[in-house]
């Protein structure tokens, strides 16, 4: 939608606070992800990081994602307000994390909707200029098609995030992307989710780094 996008962003996932990202700014970051879950992430410690860098607010990018235990509209209406407050009044990216709860992710949560009342408020906070941009985050290429032909969809994502490394590469969901003129992004690059993977992956290691070809 014309946003400019850094192509290279810093993760905050594994609950990194102010000290973590502090050193981000100088080492030439301007995009930053996070998100409200605070189990995984410290949201309002990033918009504290990057309020004491020394840099103008309107130089950095940083993303941010709903947790799926929020989906319906309100309740989505009232995150948009808290990220921007905890981000120095500014959220460049909004995502939805996930497209759906399951108990081992939102536990005995009970959404007050879906991801589909979750969009429309962020179609109307798009058209307010509370965000910049907004998109979804490990959606299925099936969800992905409902939400870009929707009948009720009046503003197609303009980022899908998804795990991709030299090893996992998407190709799917990247093509369905391309497809559909939806940026896509990529979380995990250098392959740190292997090691969510459990089982035999997880025993052995971030194939990404211990690869010869990379």
């Amino acid at each position: 939608n014309g946003v400019e996008f850094p192509l290279l962003g810093f993760g905050t996932a594994g609950q990194l606070g102010r000290a973590a990202v502090r050193g981000a700014p100088d080492a030439g970051f301007r995009a930053f992800d996070t998100a409200q879950a605070a189990e995984w992430y410290r949201e309002a410690d990033v918009g504290a990081a990057l309020a004491a860098s020394g840099v103008a607010r309107e130089r950095f990018f940083v993303t941010t994602k709903m947790h799926p235990r929020d989906h319906g509209y309100e309740t989505t209406r009232r995150r948009v307000a808290e990220s921007r407050a905890a981000l120095g009044g500014r959220v460049e990216l909004f995502l939805l994390h996930y497209a759906e709860c399951w108990p081992g992710l939102c536990g005995s949560a009970r959404p007050e909707g879906t991801w589909r009342d979750s969009w429309r408020a962020l179609e109307d906070a798009l058209a307010a200029g509370e965000v910049a941009a907004i998109g979804v985050s490990n959606f299925r290429p099936e969800q992905l098609r409902e939400l870009v032909a929707g009948a009720r969809t009046r503003v197609r994502p303009h980022v899908v995030q998804s795990w991709m490394d030299p090893l996992h590469q998407d190709a799917p969901l990247r093509a369905l992307c391309a497809e559909h003129g939806v940026a896509f992004t990529a979380y995990s690059s250098l392959g740190t989710q292997w090691a969510m993977q459990g089982g035999a992956a997880a025993r052995r290691g971030n194939p990404v780094l211990g690869s010869p070809a990379v």
